[in-house]
């Protein structure tokens, strides 16, 4: 890509990535809110007052329980409510990320508009800057007690990783190669380093944000190696070199995921999972046979570890990959043969049959996955808290 399509391609990614950062801080913000407020700071009335008490109250009232009950299960509740609920309004963090996307776009616009008239060093300290002040911003408010400040934190390391593989960018092809890098070794030279950064900040604050920056490093490391090699020999990076690439990885990701060695356990099982099926999918494009049969069998094992593992996301994935294959293989290998109306009917019975096993197979991995969380809850309650004698 050439310098002058750079600042159109940040000035079209940069909304993007200011909308994911708020749909994530929302939904953090929404799932570190207790439903229950017991504390009064954060959802007290007027006078006071939390939900809980009120209903404690009227509970009481109809006699559906003793007052020294109530008083029990209040204390209860209170001890084991987060201490460190957020001071912080959500519309006004809302509308605070929302403020600093318009300035961050306005920064990209002023140096993009003079781009082309920068020195290479120009370029590299413009990109440097934001990148250290990020990094210093975000590991200062990620240190406080306040969650909004926690979250922003996570955001501005997001951002400085992306401001580091930009940054490695500009040096790979103005300060290495003047301006006229090879065809090869860029993927793997930027996402080399972005992947250092990004697993730096995933080591000292594991969270979505940080993850999620990890996992996009570490495609474009791994694509960089199979490109690397495929350069060395004079030729393009076949899809399917690519596609099991990126099979690989995703089962590699999966799997740290299930064993515990790469927390938040969700975001890691989604996306490992769905990176296996990208990877399938992309290997058809070299080989129709092979990409659809690992499909299917990769969705299969998903489900399978679903079930074993009682890991509902998986599951869903593994799902929608067999309503993705199943479909695609009775296409190709039976339209010739049986002509396109009887090949629909037999993708039809297929589907019937599967949203059947399905429907068994759901409330089973769901009860199973209730039971689990069940035990982990009375685990954790069997724990003596602090000042509970």
């Amino acid at each position: 890509m050439s310098r002058c399509q750079d600042a159109p391609v940040i000035q079209l990614l940069l909304p993007v990535a200011i909308v994911a950062v708020i749909v994530i801080a929302v939904k953090n913000r929404n799932a570190a809110s207790p439903s229950y407020g017991v504390n009064g700071s954060t959802a007290a009335d007027g006078n006071g007052r939390s939900p809980l008490q009120d209903k404690l109250d009227d509970w009481v009232a109809a006699e559906l329980m003793e007052a020294d009950q109530a008083d029990a299960v209040l204390a209860y509740e209170i001890e084991r409510a987060p201490a460190n609920l957020s001071r912080v309004p959500l519309a006004a963090e809302a509308v605070g990320y929302i403020g600093s996307g318009l300035v961050l776009a306005s920064v990209a616009l002023l140096i993009g508009n003079r781009w082309e008239d920068m020195s290479t060093l120009g370029r590299i300290t413009s990109l440097a800057v934001p990148t250290v002040v990020a990094a210093i911003a975000g590991w200062w408010t990620g240190r406080s007690d306040e969650p909004a400040l926690e979250r922003l934190g996570s955001v501005l390391w997001f951002l400085a990783v992306a401001g580091v593989a930009g940054l490695a960018a500009e040096v790979w092809v103005d300060a290495v190669h003047d301006s006229d890098p090879p065809d090869h070794h860029a993927a793997l030279f930027i996402g080399s380093i972005a992947l250092v950064a990004a697993a730096s900040a995933w080591g000292m604050r594991r969270n979505e944000l940080q993850q999620l920056a990890m996992f996009g490093a570490a495609i474009t490391t791994s694509l960089g190696v199979i490109d690397t090699i495929a350069g060395g020999q004079d030729r393009e990076m076949s899809a399917l070199a690519a596609g099991l690439t990126l099979l690989i990885l995703g089962a590699v990701w999966l799997t740290a995921s299930l064993t515990g060695r790469l927390p938040p356990a969700l975001l890691a099982n989604l996306s490992g999972s769905a990176l296996i099926l990208l990877g399938a999918q992309i290997v058809r494009f070299d080989d129709d046979h092979a990409g659809l049969w690992l499909g299917l069998v990769a969705s299969i094992i998903l489900m399978a570890v679903g079930v074993s593992r009682s890991e509902l996301e998986i599951l869903v994935v593994g799902t929608a990959g067999l309503f993705q294959w199943t479909p695609q293989i009775a296409l190709f290998y039976l339209e010739d043969t049986l002509g396109a109306e009887a090949t629909l009917f037999v993708i039809g019975v297929l589907l019937i049959v599967l949203a059947g096993l399905l429907t068994r197979l759901y409330p089973l991995v769901k009860a199973r996955h209730g039971d689990q969380d069940n035990e982990i809850e009375m685990s954790q309650r069997a724990e003596p808290q602090p000042g509970v004698r």
